[in-house]
């Protein structure tokens, strides 16, 4: 019984219950639930917070807006708002609290006035001034028979103090602007306030320093006179922009290009860079582009015509507003800047002439729209010398030569006055019936092509050899010469060499021949081309025959953009632009910036002249009858507000919430021809925090 017994013992064990088990893990999942729930609580709560702080940010943020946008239209008629000097203040406009909106304190302060400047427009803050500091030379010179309206400011820093005064004048409006002079003025002068003439003053203008679009976008100088393009007969003929050293291609251009044949009188220069350096390039010594009678230039963007289409031409400019060419006004998106270097000068005074500049509206590297540029900057390029010598040489005979171990000892090293590098190779010619001849020939050489550009002058060519002879009789060396053979063969240049018959010469006589010929030019420009040198004895005669080496030198002076010179330089010397004549028409549409240069514009009974975005110039003289309204003649402005110019105010408008500021406003307003007739944001900034 007691083993049956714990049989069934073994059988029937006891069972464990899990009830404690499940309440531990119940414990658990209730805690982890727990601080789960106080995380997204709390964070419920921080973005509520975050929310609420975005909502009210958000709120201040479009209340400083709205009040901006309140005062700009405010001030808009408001004639006190930049009636007061740069850095004073100007009207403030608050808004106050509205509903949810908190209110809104708007200062504002006076950036540019009236009558001072131009903020932000691309334009010059002056529509003359005259950089010029010669007291022999009036910066400023309008001396018509009537008066001469000038729509902005105007400035001379020329110190005259009599005559010539730094300003000198006939009659002059510049009513509603400022004028400053450093020495005296003569004249009479009309303004809106005695304040707002300024003479002897004593004070002068900075020069703005304007960059030439030539340092951002510079032109191959490398091919001088680039060929227009006429793409249809009867189209109008296409400059392109480039680099130019004969005005001829302008002044009696190729009409005929390929097969088409373009209409006559007509040229378009397409936007773009233009440097214009005339009389570089001795072979074309004018200096003036004379544009032609009755001959219509036109620059930039074309407007309301297609110069690829045939029969279709610009319209004749009028004055006033852009015909031929687009400005910024018109939706331009670049635009013509023509450069002038060295002693280049336009002149558009002949009969009919007619001329309209579009300048690029958004020019790369400054912000001014500049349509004439005098290159101030930038010297003459230097002459420069480039040697070429051959890479390899082998003799005929090849047994006849000494000094040829190694091969090298022929060819120059070190160039000297006298010899190439006095590795002499020599060889004793023979008394032969006929006369011996020995040879030399000399391969490997880099060709002209590769040094000298399509734009160099002043370019020669020459070889210099180095050799020396021992002989006693005059009619013992034949002939001494070197045949140059171009790469591949073809025309050969043969060239003698100076005949030494002496014992008496001790060292090589380095000799220079020139190689001026076509045919010589022609075998020296591409790479590997040859040059043997033989020489040859009399008949029965013996002698001597040392060799030092044969050079190619070029000598040429490289393109380079330089600063004007010449007669533009000196006061009361030649102008780089003369404009004026019998129905003619000279209109630009950018500034004018010749800081070295004068011009002349004339007033004629039926021409036009118009600088329509101011001239920056050293010089301006001004003779003749002006029309009755010659406001567009010296202007600041664009075509869609013409001449407004420094009649536009720039404000600084703040806008602050409890102390702190949100949002900043520079707003230009246009007061031309009516108080706040345009406005324009300049910028605008919002304060986050």
């Amino acid at each position: 019984m007691t083993r049956v017994a714990a049989r069934m013992r073994g059988r029937y064990r006891t069972v464990r219950s899990e009830t404690g088990a499940s309440l531990i893990i119940a414990l658990a999942m209730v805690t982890l639930i727990s601080v789960a729930l106080v995380a997204a609580l709390g964070l419920g709560t921080s973005s509520l917070r975050t929310v609420a702080a975005i909502s009210d940010q958000r709120a201040k943020s479009y209340s400083a807006d709205a009040a901006l946008q309140s005062a700009i239209g405010a001030l808009r008629t408001d004639a006190s708002a930049g009636s007061t000097a740069a850095g004073t203040a100007c009207p403030n406009e608050d808004s106050a609290a509205a509903g949810t909106a908190p209110a809104v304190a708007v200062t504002c302060q006076v950036v540019v006035s009236k009558g001072t400047g131009v903020l932000g427009d691309n334009l010059p803050n002056y529509a003359i001034l005259a950089l010029g500091t010669s007291a022999s030379e009036a910066g400023v010179d309008l001396t018509p028979s009537g008066t001469v309206t000038v729509k902005g400011p105007v400035a001379s820093n020329s110190p005259g103090t009599g005559s010539p005064n730094s300003v000198a004048v006939g009659t002059l409006d510049v009513s509603g602007f400022t004028l400053d002079a450093a020495g005296t003025c003569s004249g009479a002068i009309t303004v809106t306030t005695p304040t707002d003439k300024r003479c002897s003053t004593g004070t002068t203008i900075a020069d703005p320093n304007y960059p030439s679009q030539v340092s951002v976008d510079p032109p191959n100088l490398n091919v001088p006179n680039p060929t227009p393009v006429c793409a249809a007969t009867n189209a109008v003929l296409q400059f392109v922009p480039g680099y130019y050293t004969d005005d001829r291609v302008f002044q009696t251009p190729a009409y005929t290009q390929g097969a088409n044949v373009c209409t006559t009188n007509y040229l378009y220069f397409r936007p773009g860079v233009y440097y214009f350096e005339f009389g570089f390039d001795p072979a074309f010594t004018d200096l003036i582009w004379d544009v032609a009678t009755n001959q219509v230039i036109v620059g930039g963007e074309a407007k309301g015509w297609n110069p690829n289409t045939a029969n279709s031409l610009p319209a004749t400019p009028t004055g006033g507003t852009s015909v031929a060419c687009k400005t910024g006004d018109d939706g331009a998106t670049t635009g013509v800047q023509f450069v002038f270097g060295g002693k280049s000068q336009m002149v558009v005074t002949t009969s009919a002439a007619k001329v309209e500049l579009c300048a690029d509206p958004t020019p790369s590297g400054t912000n001014q729209q500049i349509a004439i540029y005098g290159q101030p900057t930038g010297a003459a390029p230097a002459a420069a010398t480039v040697r070429r010598v051959p890479t390899a040489a082998t003799p005929t005979p090849s047994s006849g030569w000494s000094g040829l171990s190694p091969i090298n000892n022929v060819l120059p090293i070190s160039p000297s006055t006298s010899t190439i590098d006095t590795k002499i190779a020599s060889y004793t010619l023979p008394a032969v019936p006929g006369g011996a001849s020995a040879s030399l020939n000399f391969t490997g050489y880099l060709g002209t092509s590769s040094i000298v550009s399509g734009g160099a002058v002043n370019v020669s060519y020459a070889l210099e050899i180095a050799h020396q002879e021992t002989a006693a009789a005059a009619n013992t060396i034949s002939s001494l010469q070197a045949t140059i053979t171009p790469a591949g063969g073809g025309t050969t240049c043969v060239v003698a060499a100076t005949k030494h018959n002496t014992t008496t010469l001790t060292a090589p006589v380095t000799e220079s021949i020139p190689l001026t010929s076509a045919a010589c030019k022609a075998a020296i420009a591409s790479d590997d081309f040859s040059i043997v040198y033989a020489a040859t004895a009399g008949s029965n005669k013996t002698f001597t025959e040392n060799l030092d080496g044969i050079d190619l030198v070029a000598t040429y002076t490289n393109p380079g953009v330089r600063a004007e010179s010449g007669c533009t330089l000196a006061g009361g010397g030649c102008y780089l632009i003369n404009a004026g004549g019998t129905s003619t028409r000279f209109i630009v549409w950018g500034t004018v910036y010749s800081p070295l240069a004068a011009i002349f514009p004339k007033y004629t009974p039926s021409g036009i002249f118009e600088f329509r975005r101011g001239i920056v110039v050293r010089a301006v003289v001004n003779t003749g009858t002006p029309p009755a309204d010659s406001t567009g003649s010296f202007c600041l402005g664009s075509a869609g507000v013409p001449c407004a110019g420094p009649t536009s105010r720039a404000l600084l408008l703040t806008a602050s919430v409890g102390g702190v500021v949100k949002a900043r406003a520079l707003v230009r307003y246009t007061d031309t021809p009516v108080l706040g007739k345009s406005v324009r944001i300049l910028s605008w900034n919002v304060i986050r925090g």
